[in-house]
Order: C-alpha cells, then sequence, then structure tokens
C-alpha cells in the first residue's frame, strides 16, 4: 500500500523502494527539511489585522503560504506552521500553530481561524478533530505544475482575492506552456543526462511522477529518476556509476560542502559530472521543491546548473 507524506517544501510526496512505500519525508533527516527553531515551540497568539467579515485562515503548507502571500492575502493568516518561512517579513508576526500538517489543536483554536488549508494532514485523525470543532478546512492538493495555478484561483476564491489570483496563475500558465514549447524542440539526444539527489543517506532522487521531473525537463535536461514511476525513490550507489550522469543537483541543505564530497564516493570518479566539474550544491531547495508561486525561478536556477557548463560554480569546483 502507497502512503503518502507531506514535505517541508509543500506537496505530498511518495517515495518507493521495491515493494515497499513510504513516506518520504519522514524519513528524511531534519536538515533537509529546514525545520528551524523546534517544531515543538509555538507561538502564542498575537493582534491581528484581519478585517470584519474577511476569511481567517491558518496555512499548514509552506507552499500555499507563499501562494495566499502572493495573491495579497497575507494580512488574512493568523497561524501558519513551522515550515512556513517565506517570505519572512511577512510571516514574522504570524503565529506557528504546529509543524508541516501537524497543528496543535490548542494553539490552532486560539487563532480563531475560519478556515484552514493544507495540501496533506500527517493524522488524518486531524480531519475528524477540525470537523468536530466547527472549522473549514480545504485540501489543495498541489504536486504537479498544473495543479499550482488551479491553487491559486481556489485561493482566490476562498481568500476574496480572485482577481489578483487570476492574474498571477494566467501568467503562470503563460509561462510554462512557453516553455513547454521551447523543452519540445530539444532532442532528447541533446539534453544532460540529470541526476537529481534529495538525500544521501541512503540515495534518494525524483521519480517520473514527481513535478520535479518536468522542472528538469524544462530546464533542458534529462531526468536519471525517469527510469522509476514514483515521485520519490531509493536507489543503489551503482545505479547512479552505471547510468554515468552529466549533471548532478543536490536539493537538500547540509552545513558542509555536500559537492566536495561526491568525487570520494567509491566509482562516482568517473561520472561525467565529477569529471566534467558539473556538480550543483549551490541550489536553493525552496525554490525547486516547493510547487508554489516561485516555481519558474527554481525552472530558471535548474536551467543555468544544466544548459552552462561555464558557470562560476562549476569552474571553482574540482573533481
Amino acid at each position: 500500500m502507497t502512503k503518502k507524506r507531506s514535505s517541508k517544501f509543500g506537496g505530498a510526496a511518495t517515495v518507493s523502494r521495491g515493494r515497499r512505500h513510504v513516506g518520504v519525508f519522514r524519513l528524511l533527516p531534519a536538515a533537509l527539511l529546514f525545520v528551524c527553531g523546534g517544531c515543538g515551540d509555538f507561538s502564542p497568539s498575537t493582534p491581528d489585522s484581519v478585517a470584519d467579515g474577511e476569511p481567517r485562515v491558518i496555512s499548514l503548507a509552506p507552499n500555499l503560504t507563499e501562494m495566499i502571500i502572493a495573491i495579497g492575502a497575507g494580512d488574512q493568516l493568523v497561524g501558519r506552521s513551522s515550515a512556513c518561512d517565506y517570505p519572512a517579513a511577512a510571516l514574522k508576526n504570524v503565529p506557528v500553530v504546529g509543524g508541516f500538517g501537524e497543528p496543535s489543536m490548542e494553539v490552532l483554536l486560539a487563532q480563531r481561524p475560519t478556515l484552514i488549508v493544507d495540501v496533506a494532514l500527517a493524522d488524518q485523525s486531524l480531519q475528524h478533530r477540525l470537523r468536530q470543532a466547527g472549522l473549514h478546512r480545504e485540501h489543495i492538493p498541489c504536486t504537479r505544475l498544473d495543479e499550482i495555478p488551479a491553487a491559486l484561483r481556489r485561493l482566490g476564491r476562498l481568500l476574496q482575492r480572485e482577481e489578483a489570483a487570476r492574474t498571477l496563475a494566467d501568467e503562470l500558465e503563460d509561462e510554462l506552456t512557453r516553455l513547454r514549447r521551447q523543452a519540445a524542440r530539444i532532442p532528447d539526444a541533446h539534453r544532460p543526462l540529470v541526476f537529481a539527489e534529495v538525500w544521501s543517506e541512503p540515495l534518494m532522487t525524483v521519480g517520473r511522477s514527481s513535478f520535479i521531473s518536468e522542472c528538469i525537463r524544462l530546464a533542458g535536461g534529462r531526468n536519471l529518476g525517469d527510469e522509476n514511476d514514483t515521485e520519490y525513490y531509493y536507489l543503489s550507489h551503482e545505479r547512479v556509476v552505471e547510468r554515468n550522469p552529466d549533471v548532478i543537483l543536490l536539493l537538500y541543505m547540509a552545513e558542509e560542502k555536500v559537492a566536495d564530497r561526491i568525487a570520494t564516493r567509491i566509482g562516482w570518479e568517473s561520472l561525467n559530472a565529477v569529471r566534467n566539474r558539473r556538480i550543483h550544491d549551490e541550489l536553493d531547495p525552496d525554490l525547486i521543491m516547493r510547487p508554489g508561486p516561485r516555481v519558474l525561478q527554481g525552472i530558471a536556477q535548474m536551467r543555468r546548473a544544466i544548459v552552462n557548463p561555464d558557470s562560476p560554480a562549476a569552474k571553482e569546483r574540482s573533481p
């Protein structure tokens, strides 16, 4: 049975390992999840500026929080998850009510919300408890690029910001259409093979069902993980060596320069990506792994890494 688990980046993710399926982000260390300051340290209730008659919304997903602010409804936010960290200035006075998809009911109720939005709940019993409390919960799926404009429009309707949401969604759709047309002109033979590493121990990458796979294609590459029809999955070091990627994207945060350790992995010194200094750990995982309003920036960042072998980061890195 496939289990889905939400990530700090937004969206419910599924990871497979053979016949075994587990929630990918439940297993990843806190470094990858970017959880800052301790999930248990919830913020107290603070005065808010929600106008009478407007929804009082709590967002339990960082990508939805970014969308809410992007459509001009940030003043309606009365609570957020500990994973919701952008834009920092707009969220400074918004209380934290719990972790990603895991609110503290006591803290949540103290904010007097009229609307709860999420992409996934860590515990499905929360849905029943929210209903018992008389709260309106909206589950907003957002695991595909095409679901981002739809999520924006839906939030616009819920938060009475329809015009702003429609404008932003239309602009995003237009740009995605342009990028897809542009990408369709690039034959696979001219695309670098890209290995997107989302965690190192155990080694994990993105499969064909992940929206990140399409981002890689729009950025001009071929995703090594497309051989697996899932969102995220484990694979062996030997398989990476066998496929010999041209570019390696490291999509997680670490205190040290992860790229410097890649060449020390057994067998990896022969990879095209290592020999040609095309290992990238300077990317912003929030831009790339959050299906939200900044996704185009993430694709642009990936494109610079994938199609530009003469980038400063590539020149500075030695095999």
